[in-house]
């Protein structure tokens, strides 16, 4: 608790912070001068804290979990990642589910550029808890289908690599505008080795051409960014480094080096497999960090959706 010495005046600051509704339970604050307290409307406790984490944390620790573990209520949740859908989309498709499932309460939450849909089931016992959410997390998966990609915390480059080293397969990425996103991605998970080789960056023409086989003729004719040179890095890729996938990365990131034929955000995707090779054009949005990591997680996708096909 802050501290005053005797006859100093009292700032106008600490006197608001003693501002607090006259039916709330003032909980105080042993570390600072903003006192937590919590309020009940009707059947609602709503406990309001300070902002301070070291603050925040001991009071919740403390004052706020042994309050909520007296109040007879088990809590069981899940966090469903989604990815391909905006936030007002996802909740426009499981608004009739909410409705009708007054039991479970919805959250929502942008992860860029995941969307994270959050379910919390509030019952008596844990077995009435478990039964709503399992309930309700159905409903919506049937709904949201292949838009989820897993739940509470997997990345989804973990997701996808998951699944290839399932099938015993490995990646190898080829970058360009990416400069190494794509494969950080898939490498900073534990475990990664089962599924990435690993992976070039060739951010120059000269790399292109000597790292992974690109046509000096080819970059001349179509440039960097080009579905030709995308195919050529993939299958270069494929071709030295003897991964069952390869994606790769060309575009460009901004804020410079747009043209009228080429704006800012144009990404070339391309993925390679031992049934041939596919290529995809993307137009981003967003600075430089946003249209890199929305290629790295393109890309991942154009592998997704293969191996949701049963491609090889």
């Amino acid at each position: 608790m802050a501290k005053i010495r005797p006859n100093e005046p009292i700032p106008q600051n600490n006197l608001r912070q003693a501002e607090v509704p006259e039916t709330a339970e003032v909980l105080g604050n042993p570390d600072g001068s903003a006192p937590a307290f919590a309020l009940r409307i009707e059947r609602c406790l709503f406990f309001f804290l300070p902002g301070v984490p070291r603050e925040y944390h001991r009071i919740v620790q403390e004052m706020v979990i042994p309050r909520l573990l007296q109040a007879n209520v088990v809590l069981r949740s899940r966090i469903l990642q989604c990815y391909g859908v905006t936030e007002s989309k996802l909740d426009e498709m499981v608004a009739p589910i909410r409705e009708a499932h007054p039991e479970v309460r919805f959250g929502f939450r942008t992860k860029f550029p995941e969307n994270h849909l959050s379910l919390a089931a509030l019952a008596p016992d844990a077995a009435a808890a478990e039964e709503s959410l399992a309930r309700v997390e159905k409903l919506c998966r049937e709904v949201l289908g292949d838009l989820v990609y897993g739940q509470d915390g997997v990345t989804f480059a973990q997701a996808v690599g998951e699944r290839v080293a399932a099938r015993g397969e490995t990646i190898c990425c080829a970058e360009s505008c990416t400069g190494g996103l794509l494969a950080q991605l898939l490498t900073e998970v534990p475990g990664s080795s089962r599924w990435a080789a690993g992976g070039f960056v060739t951010y120059s023409y000269e790399l292109k051409e000597t790292a992974l086989g690109v046509p000096h003729q080819m970059l001349q004719k179509h440039g960097a960014v080009s579905e030709q040179v995308a195919r050529a890095m993939a299958e270069g890729a494929r071709t030295r480094s003897e991964a069952t996938w390869t994606l790769a990365i060309t575009g460009i990131a901004g804020p410079e080096g747009g043209t009228p034929q080429k704006p800012v955000g144009t990404v070339w995707l391309a993925l390679s497999g031992k049934n041939g090779t596919t290529a995809k054009l993307m137009h981003y949005r967003g600075d430089r960090g946003q249209v890199r990591l929305q290629s790295a997680y393109g890309a991942l996708q154009l592998l997704r959706e293969a191996l949701r096909q049963g491609a090889s």
